[in-house]
């Protein structure tokens, strides 16, 4: 035992989190002065629910009152964090990425504090030492925390509602675990109950994803606190993980849709259907298990070109795809009661992305997606480098040694990759450039890029060439025609030329 750590624990976890907040300030520094993106535009800058007036306070709360009014969930915890911000600094970006990165720092510490405490449930207890726990946990934690692929979920201002979602979502985990371990229904246990209830909602009122929460406690308690040789036990859990999965699906039907299961289904603006979106899936979340485990800048993107699937075969990694992901997951339970921890992981990220890598007609990719999934791929990562440290520290000091450089190395190495993709984000140009060059396809990077010559440079020629390149190409939603010819014309009546003005407005309305 750390003999540090167990004097002063408290002083332990301060400068754990001290480190964490040294790592993330110096790999996201270059990303403060980022400017705004995409739907922070429609979120944030020119939406007056968060537009809280310095004169009136209380229109802090105008978030919690439109949800009241209109009585489904639209995230209203994450646009009361908007609306702080903007009361304070307005349209200033600094303030927005200083509190990203502050979410981001408190998700970190807690991921490290919930694996510490995982280490002390029944099916881990008493087989590592102390020393070795704390080593574990922080290393996945910063393996996690600063990793490229968070970039989109940190430095796109908007995406605070996938870190503050997932902020709540593992201080939730954290609470329940350590209730687990307090006793059944003593007084601090009541209390730490209570607190993880008040984590999902708290999750709930940010992001929809978080309301598969309870089926991942449900895996948290087979996995680390139940006994699965024994069956009744096996079809117990089972039974409750399936009642629970009802219960949400129904519950978050009524709660982000108010029972209209049509208008979760419907997919009347995309260019696939919820089939074709499912068949897709597979391919889209094993590219991003590569992105985060090969997260190197020139791979990472705001925009990605994925080819719709319309059969198991066309394309043909289509079901190839979809036996890899069935493999992960049935390796996964076969070994529940062998390799704890590496099951966990796998489990967590495929259950994580059951809202957005499934039927739900959602737009196909977005690498912000997997900040919550993610969270615990790198502990058996951890794991594993830990014990090669401990098998070679007397067998083969060499060895030993080149570990003790490639772990450091490894984290200096992911941070300079999160440090490159933030200077992407530095302005529109830049960011619309890079997702053109990854993205030749998409027309989204024509569009995004066309607004920012046009608006940032004044370069009206391009602009148009742009625009009219996008329509060339691969749209998301069907819509997106209306909006390119919209843009056009808005750029001729600008310059005067109305007559292609009225021309391209008229072409916009026939979408």
């Amino acid at each position: 035992m750390d003999p540090k750590e167990t004097r002063h624990p408290n002083r332990f976890r301060l400068s754990v989190f001290l480190l964490l907040g040294l790592l993330l300030f110096l790999v996201y520094s270059n990303s403060l002065d980022a400017t705004w993106h995409l739907d922070d535009f429609i979120n944030i800058i020119s939406n007056p629910l968060v537009h809280a007036e310095a004169s009136q306070p209380d229109s802090i709360l105008k978030p919690f009152e439109s949800f009241l009014d209109n009585g489904r969930l639209k995230r209203p915890l994450a646009f009361f964090t908007f609306a702080i911000n903007w009361y304070w600094g307005q349209d200033n970006p600094r303030g927005y990425h200083l509190v990203n990165i502050l979410i981001h720092l408190l998700a970190a510490f807690f991921l490290f504090r919930t694996i510490q405490v995982l280490f002390e449930t029944p099916r881990l207890s008493g087989t590592w030492e102390r020393s070795r726990i704390q080593f574990v946990s922080l290393l996945a934690a910063v393996l996690w925390a600063v990793n490229p692929i968070q970039v989109n979920s940190i430095t796109y201002i908007v995406q605070r509602m996938a870190s503050l979602c997932g902020m709540f979502y593992i201080l939730s985990i954290y609470f329940y675990v350590n209730a687990r371990l307090s006793g059944i229904l003593t007084k601090k246990s009541i209390l730490l109950y209570a607190a993880c209830g008040l984590g999902f909602l708290a999750a709930l009122l940010t992001k929809e994803n978080a309301v598969l929460l309870p089926v991942v406690l449900v895996l948290i308690e087979a996995t680390f606190f139940q006994d699965l040789d024994r069956k009744k036990v096996r079809w117990t859990i089972l039974g409750i993980a399936f009642a629970i999965g009802i219960a949400v699906l129904i519950g978050g039907i009524f709660l982000f849709y108010k029972g209209n299961l049509l208008a979760l289904l419907s997919s009347e603006r995309r260019f696939f259907t919820p089939i074709e979106r499912l068949l897709t899936q597979p391919r889209i979340v094993l590219f991003y298990l590569t992105l985060i485990f090969y997260p190197t800048p020139n791979r990472l993107s705001l925009v990605h070109d994925i080819e719709i699937s319309t059969s198991f075969y066309h394309p043909w990694t289509t079901l190839p795809s979809i036996i890899v992901v069935f493999a992960l997951i049935g390796f996964a339970v076969c070994k529940l009661r062998k390799w704890p921890i590496l099951s966990f992981a796998i489990l967590f990220f495929f259950f994580n992305h059951i809202i957005e890598s499934s039927i739900i007609p959602l737009e196909l990719i977005f690498e912000h997606r997997n900040y919550l999934p993610a969270m615990f791929l790198f502990w058996p990562v951890a794991v594993g480098l830990e014990r090669l440290l401990t098998q070679y520290r007397e067998r083969n000091r060499i060895v030993f040694r080149a570990l003790l450089v490639f772990i450091p190395l490894l984290i200096v190495g992911l941070g300079t990759g999160t440090y490159i993709r933030n200077a992407v984000w530095s302005s529109g140009k830049l960011l619309w450039e890079d997702a053109l060059r990854k993205a030749p396809q998409s027309a989204r990077s024509y569009i995004h890029l066309a607004w920012a010559h046009y608006q940032g440079r004044g370069e009206e020629k391009m602009a148009l060439l742009l625009y009219h390149e996008a329509l060339k190409k691969k749209h998301n939603s069907k819509d997106q025609h209306a909006k390119i010819y919209n843009n056009i014309a808005y750029t001729h009546f600008q310059n005067g030329d109305c007559d292609r003005a009225i021309e391209n407005w008229q072409k916009s309305h026939s979408y």
